[in-house]
């Protein structure tokens, strides 16, 4: 899902949240792009109501539960202060341990775009990501990668090479529950078992 406004006339607050990738080596941003973002119909808690995430090693103040049997979504609004066009090329999502960043636990998939964001514009994306059926359920750290590049004119400027930018917008701390706790049971199983229980008796009894 991808929508685009002109900045001027965005929202500029709402409930979107910054994230400051400096901290993150490798990563690298253009100055006048900025990253907002929101997991949609997903509830905050603060970080000293989560289960096992210690808060000492959090990267955030909050926490937000996410259910392994339907995917979450993250929307992010993504603002060009400059003059220059970008292109928006890749979303990816990883889930991390929650004890070291370091440690990828779930690679998501990676969401291809090609999306342009002009000067003076804003763009708003949709990830969605799930985690697996069976990843325990604890603490992890999500974050959330964003791809893009200068769109470069090629007949002035054919011997420049388009300047690639990568920002991890998203760094949270998420708690993965089963939301479908009596999914272990085989309800047709179940019924049937009663149904030869219930022919059996009949049968007993004549």
């Amino acid at each position: 899902i991808i929508y685009n406004v002109i900045a001027d006339d965005a929202t500029k607050e709402g409930n979107l949240d910054d994230f400051d990738d400096n901290r993150v080596e490798g990563y690298k941003s253009h100055s006048d792009i900025k990253t907002k973002w929101q997991l949609l119909n997903r509830q905050s808690y603060p970080i000293e109501q989560a289960p096992f995430a210690a808060q000492s090693l959090a990267p955030s103040k909050l926490f937000y539960k996410i259910p392994t049997s339907q995917s979450s979504s993250v929307l992010l609004s993504l603002r060009n202060l400059g003059d220059t066009t970008f292109n928006i090329t890749t979303l990816t999502g990883y889930i991390h341990a929650a004890h070291r960043f370091s440690f990828y636990v779930q690679n998501n998939s990676i969401r291809k775009l090609g999306a342009l964001l002009g000067p003076n514009s804003e763009i708003s994306l949709e990830y969605r990501f799930a985690p697996w059926s069976g990843l325990p359920l604890v603490d992890y750290v999500f974050s959330c990668d964003v791809e893009y590049k200068i769109v470069i004119d090629e007949e002035t400027e054919s011997k420049r090479l388009p300047i690639e930018y990568k920002n991890k917008f998203m760094n949270v701390t998420i708690n993965v529950y089963d939301s479908n706790p009596m999914g272990f049971i085989d309800f047709q199983l179940f019924f049937m078992l009663i149904t030869v229980s219930i022919f059996w008796a009949f049968i007993g009894i004549i």
